[in-house]
């Protein structure tokens, strides 16, 4: 194969360099130079970028400060169906909305609500899940490059309820399914992946297994066809039509309408950044409400 393994890692280290660097600012020459750099990089140095000791010691220090109590992808995925808990998901675009100044009320309003779900974590009711991180790995640089970009910022800003227990916020992400199921395969034939992931799909699918189910989502999400049939048991349908973007900005109008139905009712949110907060502040009054992101999209890519 032409591009070996270091080599490939180190492509993506400085996509997500890029990336960071148009995510985090510093100005069109600044990117422009940074686009030229990544280019002569690409071609004729695959070997340039090696960690400092600064930058190992300063990741090795802030993965300290980080909140330690942290599910496993199994163990938060358990919890969340064995509980009948809520779920609200603090992803890295939630930290990039938390990093940035505001420009109108809306985001303001966003900011601090997600601040303050961070600050609470956990409850009876919701599992509050975050980036678990996992910030210096000597076998992923250009994984550890994209945090030490940001990484301060998050403890200059965010609060962890340090007493508290969070979820890992990529439990019902495709290669997280895909990571369980290798571990236990212990990287067996690809012929068995398939059953394995439909199993395991299985098991989420008792969320709403004989449930009445209220689904958040655009005109254009695939749940409202459900073409892998993954709500065939559910006890009924029904939707709430919400914008494709930004739907935060009609934040009240939706729990509104949700709140219209009864609180046995599961509520499935498919709505962006809205989600984590409606999910958090839904379970508050008395609702199981899951923000699961684009869970239905990626587990198209699995033969269910």
């Amino acid at each position: 194969m032409f591009l070996k393994e270091r080599h490939l890692n180190f492509i993506k280290y400085q996509f997500f360099r890029f990336m960071c660097n148009a995510a985090f600012g510093g100005g069109a020459a600044a990117l422009f130079k940074e686009k030229c750099r990544l280019r002569s990089l690409l071609f004729w140095d695959f070997q340039s970028y090696v960690f400092s000791p600064d930058d190992i010691n300063f990741l090795i220090e802030k993965e300290k400060e980080y909140p330690k109590n942290i599910y496993s992808v199994e163990k938060t995925i358990e919890s969340i169906v064995e509980n009948k808990l809520s779920c609200a998901r603090i992803g890295d675009g939630e930290y990039m909305i938390m990093f940035k100044d505001a420009p109108d009320q809306a985001t303001a309003d966003l900011q601090r609500e997600l601040l303050e779900i961070c600050k609470k974590g956990s409850n009876d009711n919701c599992l509050v899940c975050i980036n678990p991180f996992h910030l210096y790995r000597t076998t992923t640089q250009w994984f550890c490059f994209y945090y030490l970009k940001f990484i301060d910022k998050i403890y200059k800003k965010i609060k962890f309820n340090s007493d508290n227990f969070y979820g890992d916020a990529y439990c019902f992400s495709h290669y997280s399914i895909k990571s369980i199921r290798t571990q236990v395969l212990n990287m067996k034939k690809r012929a068995e992946y398939s059953y394995l992931d439909i199993e395991h799909i299985e098991y989420i699918k008792n969320l709403w297994k004989n449930r009445n189910v209220v689904f958040v989502a655009s005109k254009e999400s695939m749940l409202n066809s459900d073409p892998l049939n993954v709500f065939n048991e559910v006890q009924s349908r029904h939707f709430i039509e919400v914008p494709s973007v930004e739907c935060y900005r009609e934040y009240n109008e939706i729990f509104d309408k949700i709140t219209k139905y009864p609180k046995d009712y599961l509520i499935y949110l498919e709505c962006g950044f809205a989600a984590t907060v409606l999910a958090y502040r839904l379970s508050e009054i008395g609702y199981q409400a899951l923000d699961v992101g684009d869970f239905y999209k990626r587990i198209t890519k699995v033969s269910i």
